[in-house]
């Protein structure tokens, strides 16, 4: 049985033309309606700095932050991840292949606007 999460970390990007205010909606119900998620922390930043990584642990309560295995790197190419991984923090789960959150998002508000 899987253990429930007390919370989840949303990293979704934001964007300024209205398309993509929609998407970041839809991205954010779809994470809110996962049964296990209580709680989604929205407006993170792309780069998890200590001062916002530590607001996670002691102000939101979170264990760990999880990332699919698939690569998450920054402008500069280093690890997004790094200092949650320095802090023994991290946990990473097997990504779904062919699974994406975008496609289903996208598929969501063409079936939203057809109406």
């Amino acid at each position: 049985m899987m253990e429930r999460l007390r919370k989840i970390l949303a990293k979704i990007k934001k964007k300024d033309d209205e398309e993509e205010k929609g998407l970041y909606a839809c991205r954010v119900v779809m994470v809110s309606s996962v049964k296990w998620v209580d709680e989604v922390i929205t407006d993170a930043p792309y780069a998890i700095n200590e001062e916002f990584m530590n607001k996670l642990f002691v102000e939101h309560n979170i264990d760990y932050i999880i990332h699919g295995d698939d690569p998450c790197l920054l402008p500069d190419g280093s690890d997004a991840y790094a200092l949650a991984k320095k802090a023994g923090r991290y946990k990473q789960i097997k990504r779904t292949e062919g699974v994406s959150s975008t496609d289903i998002v996208g598929m969501l508000l063409a079936f939203l606007f057809s109406l």
